[in-house]
């Protein structure tokens, strides 16, 4: 598995366990679709699904992660969206879902979160 791979992997499996503890109820990860992947699939405590876009960075050399998030991502995400509950939950209507956003970025030895929820795809912070 290459560098880049591993990072995404630990920062979901880290996402993951963020969401845990925040009372989200974690349905699934790495879905892909023709079109848009998402990273994880979850109820929030309120029980709203929940598309989930993990971004790590170990340095900000390539920017801060969250820059790494644009309308046309979430555009893909809704994309997998709407494969995602016809296939996995064998839904006929996609229900209401919203779209966040965990931003992971390392401090020496510890690894600091930021949560995004309910981004739009005109919300200006991206």
């Amino acid at each position: 598995m290459n560098r880049k791979k591993q990072l995404g992997t630990h920062g979901e499996t880290i996402a993951v366990n963020y969401l845990t503890r925040k009372n989200y109820r974690i349905i699934d990860r790495n879905f892909h679709a023709p079109g848009g992947e998402i990273d994880i699939v979850a109820r929030d405590p309120d029980g709203i699904w929940t598309l989930v876009e993990v971004k790590f960075r170990a340095t900000d050399a390539f920017g801060d992660g969250a820059s790494a998030i644009t309308r046309s991502k979430m555009q893909k995400m809704c994309v997998a969206a709407e494969r995602f509950f016809c296939e996995k939950c064998g839904f006929s209507e996609v229900p209401e879902f919203q779209i966040d956003a965990v931003i992971l970025h390392r401090d020496g030895e510890k690894v600091l979160c930021r949560h995004f929820q309910n981004l739009g795809l005109d919300d200006p912070e991206f």
